[in-house]
């Protein structure tokens, strides 16, 4: 009898960094960040593990005037703490969940921001799509939007008071 083997899903994130490549891809391409913008200065065909392919894509939305202040910010301080844990943990060397902490944070902004974008954009998105109905288009209720403001807000102020 043989025992069953587990595959590996594909879309769980085997570490922290692929984790990250996979936020960039994500964002960049499939949630169509800034309308597409930056779908042929970052392909997602080159947007791999290794550490100058990752900062050159963040360094590609840091020098783009399609990004907010508040979105370079965000951008900026990810790219920060990818480099340092890289740094070091180079190659294959993967740091333990306590270790990628201060990354994960980071992470949750930068698809925060992903997200953000293509919410800001659903009601052209829908105009868009011929086939669109009532019921395939999401309606954004007055305490989401307030949510989403006090969320902004703290984020603001956390990243106000990262060292630079």
């Amino acid at each position: 009898m043989s025992t069953p083997t587990h595959k590996p899903s594909p879309y769980k994130a085997s570490s922290i960094f692929s984790s990250l490549q996979n936020a960039i891809a994500k964002g960049i391409h499939d949630q169509n960040f800034k309308n597409g913008a930056f779908r042929t200065s970052i392909p997602h065909n080159t947007i791999s593990n290794t550490k100058t392919s990752v900062v050159d894509a963040f360094n590609i939305l840091l020098a783009s005037p399609e990004l907010s202040t508040e979105e370079k910010e965000t951008v900026k301080y990810c790219r920060i703490q990818f480099i340092h844990l890289r740094n070091c943990f180079p190659g294959a060397t993967q740091p333990k969940a306590g270790e990628a902490g201060a990354l994960e944070e980071k992470l949750k902004g930068l698809k925060e921001m992903f997200e953000e974008d293509a919410a800001r954009r659903e009601p052209e998105n829908a105009a868009l799509d011929f086939e669109a109905t009532p019921a395939k288009t999401k309606k954004r209720s007055a305490s989401a939007v307030d949510d989403n403001a006090v969320s902004g807000k703290r984020l603001r102020k956390t990243l106000s008071s990262v060292p630079q």
